[in-house]
């Protein structure tokens, strides 16, 4: 064999035993891998407390539902007066928000809870220039109609936690 031979073999042998040395475990060391981490987690030190997160409680928001023979139009968060989204008679919530729905005919209207959020002897009239309302307890979905107009798409209200 001449002697470049040699050298290319030796340098062939040295190469691959080092791509394979990081393939092998040293018995009795466990291997150790960095993996990037996105989140930072704070470091306290022995003479500082950990910091408890504090529940923030929300303020309970109150809406007004105009209805009309038309249906249910529009909606107004009473505390800043605005119109809030209201998309495909969708109205989403949270626990403890109020809904007053207001009659905005010359007529009785008597709102009805699909849900039975009140008994059908509990008639749900909204007279003309009044309104209703409900205090949502609990999160789900609720859907109201107008029992005198059979032809209004029916309101949802989404309650979320």
């Amino acid at each position: 064999m001449t002697q470049i031979k040699k050298y290319q073999v030796v340098l062939l042998v040295l190469v691959i035993s080092l791509l394979s040395a990081g393939c092998v475990q040293i018995p009795g060391i466990s291997p150790t891998r960095t993996t990037p981490s996105a989140s930072v987690s704070p470091t306290i030190s022995e003479t500082s407390q950990a910091v408890t997160p504090v529940e923030t409680s929300r303020t309970s928001l109150n809406y007004k539902v105009f209805v009309d023979d038309y249906g249910f139009r529009k909606v107004i968060e009473t505390s800043y007066k605005k119109e809030v989204e209201y998309k495909n008679l969708t109205l989403t919530i949270y626990v403890g928000d109020v809904v007053e729905w207001m009659n905005d005919n010359d007529y009785k209207m008597t709102l009805v809870s699909e849900q039975g959020l009140w008994t059908p002897g509990d008639i749900r009239a909204i007279l003309m220039n009044r309104g209703i309302n409900y205090t949502f307890t609990n999160p789900g979905t609720y859907t109201f109609h107008i029992k005198e107009e059979p032809k209004i798409l029916p309101q949802t209200i989404i309650v979320k936690p």
